[in-house]
């Protein structure tokens, strides 16, 4: 699977802390996943930190052959964004798989 990221308002040691945890991550989406090649899944992750609020965003869109997955999700801690976001695309990605 190819990743790419987007950061918004985040320091290069965030970023670095975000794409390690994301990391983990994705291995739970390529399982269910899998009856794709690994070249036919494209993967877009954008992270954005509002100062204001002391909130994260986290959106996920993942491009498969015949369609695209979007989750999105806003919390007070980027760990837990990303896990609901996560779970959100595994849980359509169960959907589609039946």
């Amino acid at each position: 699977m190819k990743t790419s990221f987007f950061f918004k308002n985040f320091s290069q040691t965030e970023k670095k802390i975000f794409e390690d945890y994301i990391g983990e991550k994705i291995e739970q989406i390529n399982r269910f996943s899998g009856k794709y090649g690994e070249n036919e899944i494209f993967l877009k992750i954008k992270a954005e930190r509002f100062a204001t609020k002391s909130a994260y965003k986290v959106s996920m869109e993942l491009k498969l052959p015949k369609e695209t997955l979007l989750v999105s999700e806003d919390d007070h801690t980027i760990v837990e964004a990303v896990d609901l976001a996560k779970d959100k695309l595994v849980a359509q990605l169960k959907k589609i798989k039946r």
